[in-house]
């Protein structure tokens, strides 16, 4: 019945039900139709922001941005106009087009500042600011947030990211602010179990290990993902070898390498557990599980703190080959670590034991320039010494 008087309000209908089912693509193309079919009609400006809203979710950005032109928005009255301009600046992020979507948000914000969704604006906006790499612009529209909406269903959520921020810009005491302020006022919010996760690594770096061990027990007590359960189970073995609880840590990397993490996680949990197994004594487990470290992540940013574990096992053991072997490799690969120094040093004593002078100067040498304290500067500067008097020098 293409001219039946309710053809346009079935058009509506149909979109609006495509839209709810979250067809998105097939709204955006119904939503479509009926702005062809329904002329000027009192409810157009209504239907095309519908439509943006559809487009956007099926994530056709550009189509978004095309149909909210400047002469469109211009049409919509004040709440029609900051939704829209809600959508364009999701787009125009999603493009990575930051400050035109940060603009977009700042206009939908003055458009309508009580508007239900300004506090998912405020969000948005936030997000943006924090992409752009405007850290500070972030923090001070989530605080906004928070001052503006203190009612808003998005609070966990910014106070969730409250927490990121000063997390990654090394305020540890914000951080752990911010995450308490998760549990103890959003304790039943999907954040939650992150916020414990991260109030955890917040106490790690203040060195409250034991705080993060009794955070992260309670927070594997809970139904955690599999992903955040694992990671949860490094973070208390990393606490626990800190407390000097080797057996309980070495349980949980034995269930976090069960997880077949790799990179930097596989490299941090070996290396955690390597010092775990030294501190139980058992000497050769440790230098397998660091040359299975060395082996796997070659440019790890731990791996001269491996190498000089793996010296002093090799040493303590009395395997002066493998242990000279160890620091050597240290001062070779890793010429900036502040590890060389005291490396090349034993290296110096392993050639002067085997009286291999021309090496040990050469050692010792390197040791005394590069020492960065003043009593491994005269223990190399002695050795030095002496390894010159029995080559008659």
């Amino acid at each position: 019945y293409p001219k039946h008087a309710l053809r346009v309000d079935v058009l509506y209908v149909h979109a609006e039900a495509l839209l709810r089912a979250g067809r998105n693509d097939d709204a955006a193309d119904a939503y479509a139709t009926l702005l062809s079919a329904a002329g000027e009609r009192d409810d157009r400006n209504l239907w095309i922001v519908r439509r943006a809203l559809a487009l956007s979710l099926a994530g056709r950005h550009s189509d978004v941005i095309s149909l909210l032109d400047a002469a469109t928005l211009k049409s919509l009255d004040d709440a029609q106009r900051a939704e829209a301009l809600h959508l364009r600046g999701l787009s125009r992020q999603a493009a990575k087009e930051y400050a035109a979507a940060a603009d977009d948000f700042r206009r939908a914000l003055q458009a309508a500042p009580r508007r239900p969704q300004a506090d998912d604006t405020m969000l948005a906006l936030a997000e943006t600011l924090r992409l752009s790499g405007d850290a500070a612009g972030a923090l001070g529209a989530l605080n906004d947030l928070r001052k503006t909406f203190p009612q808003s269903k998005l609070l966990d959520t910014a106070e969730y990211r409250i927490a990121e921020l000063a997390y990654a810009a090394g305020d540890l005491k914000a951080a752990e602010a911010a995450y308490r302020r998760v549990l103890d006022q959003h304790a039943g919010s999907p954040l939650a179990p992150h916020a414990r996760y991260g109030l955890a690594w917040s106490l790690l770096g203040e060195q409250d290990a034991s705080g993060a061990a009794a955070a992260l027990d309670e927070l594997l007590r809970g139904k955690l993902p599999a992903d955040l359960a694992a990671k949860a189970r490094y973070a208390r073995a990393l606490a626990n070898q800190q407390l000097k609880r080797f057996e309980p840590a070495i349980a949980d990397l034995t269930e976090f390498l069960k997880s077949k993490p790799t990179g930097t996680e596989l490299a941090d949990a070996l290396y955690v557990q390597g010092l775990c197994e030294e501190g139980l004594g058992r000497n050769d487990a440790a230098a397998a599980t660091f040359e299975r470290l060395l082996a796997a992540a070659p440019k790890y940013s731990g791996a001269p703190k491996a190498l000089y574990e793996l010296g002093w096992i090799h040493k303590s053991a009395g395997r002066a080959k493998e242990s000279s072997a160890a620091f050597a490799r240290l001062a070779q690969e890793h010429p900036q670590s502040e590890l060389v120094a005291e490396a090349l040093f034993h290296v110096g004593e392993d050639a002067y034991a085997r009286k291999d002078y021309a090496a040990a100067i050469d050692a010792y040498f390197d040791a005394r320039e590069k020492a960065d304290s003043d009593e491994l500067e005269e223990k190399a500067a002695h050795k030095l010494g002496w390894t010159y008097f029995h080559r008659g020098n």
